[in-house]
């Protein structure tokens, strides 16, 4: 008796693009990136502390934008939580907009025109006079925007370098000071820590607040017992903040889409006949429409920001096809300009017609399916 087989296919392409610093250098969520459970991303591999970029590229002299007037954040506060620093005497909110922070002197060690991905960060140092530090720069958008347009999300000051300014101080909620505070002092200021690490060379602190991304971080000379270094990070989107609008043009990447007029033999070309249509994943989302596929609204995304994707379920002839869309463009566009990257069948709710390379379908018999595969790298499970 011939076998028979049901074969589940789907087809899967991802493309990955890299941002300027996703987090972006952002996707540590700041690759990392906000994705679909709402988290930030970053492209940043290496840093002061692991989730932060420490670039080795050599300092450029950039012109700076002329100075704003310095924000009044008023007197230090006494909650650790305020996310608030006292540098040189003056008082830092984080977050806060770049142009506020470049307002106190500091000058990026970078260009400011380049572009951070939305919901992305990028870690770069800051130079203000013989003192450098180390933040972060957030793009809380749904468009991609420069770095001048950005916020700064955090802070990393290290006394060793700190210490080459002769005048300067860093002094955190309840007089915790960089250079002078112990371990005592701020277990005695802030109580016990969410995560403490005591290690040969370093011991460190860290109190975190609602999430990942709102937190405190002391790092003490196990040699000295004395604080060497202070890490500030609150990625949470400011009230005042107002969201970019979302571009309704077609973008260029959805126009140069092509669809295929029949299957090839190559499966690299994800070329796919999906209730009787052709695509070529990835496929935009408005081919499937214009196919007679329908969106489910209250079961996708119908806006997807800059270089995210997002989940999108389309029903035609009475199956269902849920799966992400990715939007490959910087700025934020709605569903049916972003594209399909996996199809498939033979799953619950969707029995959609479907047929690959050399004619592949779900049923064919066993024989036929190996002869189809001839000269193909292929493996076989019982």
């Amino acid at each position: 008796m011939s076998r028979y087989i049901a074969v589940f296919l789907a087809f899967v392409m991802i493309v990955s693009l890299c941002g300027c610093s996703r987090v972006e250098n952002g996707r540590d969520t700041f690759s990392e990136k906000e994705s679909e459970d709402g988290v930030l991303h970053t492209d940043d591999e290496d840093s002061p502390d692991a989730e932060l970029i420490v670039s080795e590229e050599p300092k450029i002299n950039i012109p700076q934008p002329k100075k704003t007037e310095k924000p009044d954040f008023g007197e230090l506060s006494d909650d650790l939580y305020s996310f608030q620093a006292e540098i040189n005497g003056e008082v830092y909110q984080f977050p806060m907009r770049y142009s506020e922070f470049i307002s106190y002197g500091w000058k990026l060690d970078g260009v400011e025109n380049d572009k951070i991905d939305a919901n992305y960060y990028r870690g770069h140092y800051f130079i203000l006079g013989e003192l450098e530090c180390y933040v972060q720069i957030v793009n809380f958008d749904i468009n991609a925007h420069p770095i001048k347009e950005c916020y700064i999300g955090g802070i990393s000051v290290d006394f060793e370098l700190a210490s080459y300014d002769k005048d300067f101080s860093m002094r955190m909620p309840k007089s915790i000071e960089l250079g002078k505070s112990t371990v005592e002092d701020v277990k005695k200021a802030y109580g016990t820590p969410s995560y403490s690490y005591e290690g040969e060379y370093l011991t460190e602190l860290e109190y975190k607040y609602s999430n990942n991304y709102q937190e405190v971080i002391f790092e003490f000379s196990t040699e000295t017992g004395i604080l060497k270094k202070i890490q500030i990070r609150n990625f949470e989107k400011p009230e005042d903040f107002v969201e970019g609008e979302v571009s309704t043009e077609v973008p260029d990447i959805v126009k140069r889409y092509k669809t295929p007029e029949k299957l090839e033999d190559d499966f690299s070309l994800f070329i796919v006949q999906y209730g009787g249509d052709y695509y070529q994943l990835p496929a935009p989302v408005s081919c499937f429409i214009a196919n007679g596929w329908k969106i489910i609204e209250n079961e996708t995304e119908m806006v997807i920001a800059g270089r995210d994707n997002g989940w999108v379920t389309l029903m035609k002839d009475n199956q269902k096809l849920s799966v992400i869309a990715q939007n490959y463009t910087e700025t934020a566009a709605t569903i049916e300009n972003c594209f399909v990257t996996t199809v498939e069948s033979g799953t619950y709710g969707n029995n959609t017609k479907i047929k690959i390379a050399r004619g592949i379908t779900i049923g064919m018999k066993e024989s036929k399916l190996e002869q189809a595969l001839s000269g193909v790298d292929y493996e076989k499970d019982t």
